[in-house]
């Protein structure tokens, strides 16, 4: 679902998104770092991470 939601964002402008999840969370962390997510910081029990939307595809 994020991987999905990545092109999306970028086409409405979005270069980086913010994506937070629970500190006791690890599916939904693992799936944010493999979708290149980089690790921020910790704010009470979230997590928060920084990804990249990817480029646009260019239509010819």
């Amino acid at each position: 679902m994020l991987r999905a939601a990545l092109p999306r964002a970028r086409v409405l402008g979005l270069d980086r998104v913010l994506i937070t999840c629970d500190a006791t969370n690890t599916a939904s962390r693992k799936v944010i770092e493999a979708c290149g997510g980089l690790f921020e910081d910790r704010r009470g029990v979230k997590l928060r991470f920084w990804v990249t939307t990817g480029e646009v595809s260019r239509v010819p």
